[in-house]
């Protein structure tokens, strides 16, 4: 099984919640003005937060109930006609990763708003960014890196007053939540994955990131038939001109089309929607709990249970 790097951050929150909740340690957030949070109300070391490796194999059948199955189809459910289709489920899902993460600020914001104001400085940021994306040997220059990391403060800060504040700090710790960030972001991505500096992507280019990395089983060898026939198909699609390679706009545009996520929402449909009619009704979703549970959503489902509190 294998889990997005973002759905991981995401369940790593929800689990340092229900850590917080079993140690009757409530998140009393007070929103004043532009989303300033009381950082006091959480104490950040009651939780021994979870590293992603932990993640890797985890089973989250026991917190996915078909009773919460079923609840969560409701809220997918955005017309209330009882059927839930891939746009009302795609919708859903990005306006949860904004949302969830707007109900953990608190949590992000004691980890690393150091002097207590409710907003973070760039130096308070950097910390942040340690934190959720650690250094690889993919990763660019210490140079580079601090002049993309400036941009990319600059772009969520959007009143310009040189902090991030409320909604700004979740879009310059998590560029998925703030298109023009995440174009930044990607371009950044781009940058570091093109190697000879053609300003075009091989795909043996592509694929040398973990943000395109697909495994092929539990033991995520990179290099199995499945993963180059999976990265094979989908660097055709993603290169629309036919050319054999990506252009920065085709590399960007999948970026923002969220194609990792699309792919992921069409196998979800495929697999629970029994009579293939293209909507998924409540028992469909609770009959494919099994599959759910063990597939590559399975973190995203429980993140959104433990938002809704079901």
């Amino acid at each position: 099984m294998a889990f997005t790097r973002f759905s991981l951050v995401l369940a790593i929150f929800a689990f340092a919640r229900c850590a917080l909740a079993e140690e009757d340690h409530a998140l009393d957030v007070n929103f004043h003005g532009d989303h300033a949070v009381d950082t006091n109300a959480v104490d950040t070391n009651a939780v021994d937060m979870p590293e992603e490796e932990h993640f890797e194999g985890a089973d989250f059948n026991h917190s996915l109930e078909t009773d919460a199955l079923r609840a969560l189809h409701s809220h997918f459910d955005i017309d209330k006609d009882g059927h839930v289709s891939l746009v009302e489920f795609g919708e859903y899902a990005e306006k949860m990763k904004k949302d969830v993460l707007m109900q953990e600020l608190p949590i992000l914001l004691a980890m690393n708003d150091k002097d207590k104001d409710d907003k973070l400085s760039f130096e308070e940021f950097l910390g942040a960014i340690k934190e959720m994306e650690p250094d690889d040997e993919e990763a660019p220059n210490a140079e580079d890196k601090s002049v993309h990391l400036r941009e990319r403060f600059a772009m969520a800060d959007e009143n310009g007053d040189s902090f991030l504040e409320g909604a700004e700090v979740v879009a310059g710790v998590f560029p998925d939540t703030n298109e023009k960030v995440l174009v930044l972001q990607s371009r950044e991505q781009f940058r570091q994955l093109d190697k000879d500096g053609d300003s075009k992507l091989s795909s043996m280019e592509l694929y040398s990131l973990p943000h395109f990395e697909i495994a092929a089983g539990d033991d995520h060898e990179p290099h199995t038939v499945e993963y180059i026939v999976h990265s094979g198909k989908e660097f055709k699609f993603l290169d629309k001109d036919e050319d054999g390679f990506l252009s920065p706009t085709e590399f960007v545009d999948s970026t923002i089309g969220r194609f990792d996520e699309v792919t992921r929402h069409n196998e979800l449909f495929a697999m629970a929607d029994s009579n293939a009619d293209g909507y998924l009704t409540a028992d469909e979703l609770a009959d494919a709990k099994e599959a759910i549970t063990q597939g590559e959503m399975s973190a995203e489902f429980f993140t959104w249970k433990v938002h809704h509190e079901l």
